[in-house]
């Protein structure tokens, strides 16, 4: 399963993709998806690294927003400061154990005079190819994952920072 918490509540039954050595690929064409012998869903292959196949109501995904605070350090050349601070939950209610990936996008800097400091609990995989930070885990029937990101940016006062991340 694939969650973005920062995106959706719902987590994705997914398929990854691994080339094997010495197979061909296959060209472009039209497919019909299926798992355990059901339609769920129809498109191209091959359409990338992963195949997403619909939402799975037995994995819940919830997001909370714990701080979100702006301040101004300094009397001369003063500094803006923006603290943001989530914790992500994934749950397993169903009965069996389920494989799930949580990603969540890397900050950018808008402008090269802005600082960042990051922490995350669990410390998390970085993949810069699609610039996001992953958690991999397999949780068993009942049981909840936790993960605590925070993020304080620096920037001189005439720069802004987005207060929408």
């Amino acid at each position: 399963y694939t969650a973005r918490p920062k995106v959706s509540d719902q987590a994705f039954l997914t398929a990854e993709l691994k080339p094997v050595e010495n197979e061909r690929i296959l060209p472009r064409a039209e497919a019909v998806y299926m798992v355990e012998g059901n339609t769920v869903g129809n498109g191209y292959y091959p359409i990338g690294d992963s195949l997403f196949f619909g939402t799975d109501p037995l994995i819940k995904v919830s997001r909370y927003e714990l701080t979100n605070q702006s301040d101004e350090r300094g009397l001369i050349g003063k500094t803006k400061v923006r603290n943001w601070h989530w914790k992500y939950e994934v749950e397993n209610l169903g009965n069996k154990p389920a494989i799930i990936k949580v990603e969540d996008s890397i900050p950018s800097l808008a402008d090269k005079r802005m600082e960042i400091v990051l922490s995350s609990t669990p410390t998390p995989e970085t993949d810069l190819l699609k610039s996001v930070y992953v958690w991999r885990t397999t949780l068993d029937p009942k049981a909840k994952f936790e993960i605590e990101r925070k993020v304080e940016a620096t920037a001189p006062s005439d720069v802004g920072l987005d207060s929408s991340r």
